[in-house]
Protein backbone atom coordinates (compact mmCIF):
# COMPACT_ATOMS: atom_id res chain seq x y z
CA UNK A 1 0.00 0.00 0.00
CA UNK A 2 1.17 3.65 -0.51
CA UNK A 3 0.78 6.74 1.01
CA UNK A 4 0.37 9.91 -0.15
CA UNK A 5 1.21 12.85 1.83
CA UNK A 6 -0.30 16.14 1.23
CA UNK A 7 1.95 18.88 -0.14
CA UNK A 8 1.14 21.06 3.33
CA UNK A 9 2.75 18.25 5.46
CA UNK A 10 5.81 17.96 2.75
CA UNK A 11 6.61 21.80 2.75
CA UNK A 12 6.42 21.07 6.51
CA UNK A 13 8.07 18.16 6.38
CA UNK A 14 11.45 20.33 4.63
CA UNK A 15 11.39 22.90 7.27
CA UNK A 16 11.75 20.46 10.04
CA UNK A 17 14.61 19.33 7.90
CA UNK A 18 16.20 23.15 6.88
CA UNK A 19 15.97 23.42 10.70
CA UNK A 20 17.09 19.49 11.48
CA UNK A 21 20.36 20.26 8.95
CA UNK A 22 18.91 16.93 7.56
CA UNK A 23 19.96 17.38 4.07
CA UNK A 24 19.37 13.89 3.37
CA UNK A 25 15.86 14.18 3.69
CA UNK A 26 15.97 17.86 1.91
CA UNK A 27 17.35 15.95 -1.05
CA UNK A 28 14.46 13.58 -1.80
CA UNK A 29 11.90 16.56 -1.32
CA UNK A 30 14.12 18.90 -4.14
CA UNK A 31 13.57 18.31 -7.74
CA UNK A 32 16.60 18.23 -9.57
CA UNK A 33 15.74 21.30 -11.81
CA UNK A 34 14.60 23.29 -7.94
CA UNK A 35 15.17 26.99 -8.78
CA UNK A 36 15.91 28.34 -5.30
CA UNK A 37 15.67 32.01 -4.63
CA UNK A 38 16.27 32.82 -0.96
CA UNK A 39 15.10 36.47 1.04
CA UNK A 40 18.82 37.99 -0.26
CA UNK A 41 17.75 37.85 -3.81
CA UNK A 42 20.43 35.12 -4.05
CA UNK A 43 19.38 32.27 -6.28
CA UNK A 44 20.80 28.71 -5.74
CA UNK A 45 20.01 25.06 -7.77
CA UNK A 46 18.32 22.43 -5.56
CA UNK A 47 21.89 21.04 -5.60
CA UNK A 48 24.25 24.10 -4.77
CA UNK A 49 21.59 24.87 -1.92
CA UNK A 50 22.22 21.31 -0.39
CA UNK A 51 25.60 21.93 -1.29
CA UNK A 52 25.69 25.07 0.26
CA UNK A 53 23.95 23.68 3.84
CA UNK A 54 26.57 20.78 3.90
CA UNK A 55 29.54 22.84 3.74
CA UNK A 56 27.69 25.04 6.70
CA UNK A 57 27.74 28.13 4.28
CA UNK A 58 24.55 28.37 6.27
CA UNK A 59 22.03 26.96 8.52
CA UNK A 60 18.52 27.57 10.33
CA UNK A 61 18.10 27.67 13.97
CA UNK A 62 14.40 27.89 14.19
CA UNK A 63 11.60 28.43 11.52
CA UNK A 64 7.91 29.36 12.39
CA UNK A 65 5.45 29.98 9.54
CA UNK A 66 2.11 31.06 9.48
CA UNK A 67 -0.73 31.99 7.26
CA UNK A 68 -0.64 29.33 5.08
CA UNK A 69 -2.40 29.31 1.87
CA UNK A 70 -2.62 26.21 -1.09
CA UNK A 71 -3.70 26.35 -4.50
CA UNK A 72 -3.60 23.26 -6.96
CA UNK A 73 -3.96 23.34 -10.24
CA UNK A 74 -3.61 19.81 -11.96
CA UNK A 75 -0.09 18.40 -11.05
CA UNK A 76 1.18 21.52 -9.54
CA UNK A 77 0.58 22.91 -5.86
CA UNK A 78 1.26 26.34 -4.85
CA UNK A 79 1.91 27.13 -1.38
CA UNK A 80 1.83 30.63 0.04
CA UNK A 81 3.12 31.51 3.95
CA UNK A 82 4.82 33.92 6.26
CA UNK A 83 8.01 32.60 7.66
CA UNK A 84 9.96 33.96 10.56
CA UNK A 85 13.16 32.57 10.30
CA UNK A 86 16.49 32.72 12.83
CA UNK A 87 19.36 32.05 10.01
CA UNK A 88 23.00 31.51 10.69
CA UNK A 89 25.43 33.04 7.79
CA UNK A 90 28.81 31.89 8.29
CA UNK A 91 29.45 33.13 12.18
CA UNK A 92 26.82 35.56 11.83
CA UNK A 93 23.18 35.24 13.13
CA UNK A 94 20.22 37.01 12.15
CA UNK A 95 16.74 37.18 11.92
CA UNK A 96 14.35 37.38 8.36
CA UNK A 97 10.54 37.60 8.23
CA UNK A 98 8.85 36.70 4.94
CA UNK A 99 6.44 35.68 2.56
CA UNK A 100 7.35 33.04 0.62
CA UNK A 101 6.40 30.86 -2.31
CA UNK A 102 6.49 26.82 -2.14
CA UNK A 103 5.79 25.46 -5.70
CA UNK A 104 5.37 21.70 -6.08
CA UNK A 105 4.96 19.17 -8.62
CA UNK A 106 3.19 15.86 -8.45
CA UNK A 107 4.43 13.63 -6.88
CA UNK A 108 5.80 15.69 -4.05
CA UNK A 109 8.83 17.37 -5.41
CA UNK A 110 10.02 21.13 -4.97
CA UNK A 111 10.72 22.94 -7.71
CA UNK A 112 10.77 26.50 -6.72
CA UNK A 113 11.14 28.59 -3.75
CA UNK A 114 11.01 32.16 -3.37
CA UNK A 115 11.64 34.14 -0.51
CA UNK A 116 10.30 37.86 -0.20
CA UNK A 117 11.60 40.16 2.97
CA UNK A 118 9.02 41.77 4.72
CA UNK A 119 10.19 45.16 5.93
CA UNK A 120 8.80 47.39 9.18
CA UNK A 121 6.05 48.77 7.12
CA UNK A 122 5.22 45.45 5.88
CA UNK A 123 4.91 44.11 9.25
CA UNK A 124 2.76 46.35 10.98
CA UNK A 125 -0.19 45.94 8.24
Amino acid sequence: MTTTRSVPDLERTRIAAMVAGDIDTLATLLNDSCVYIHSTGAVDTGQSYLDKLRRGEFGYDAIDVDEMSTITEGDVTVIAFRMSADIRVGDQHRHSVSRCTAVWSAPGSLICFQATPLGSAADEQ
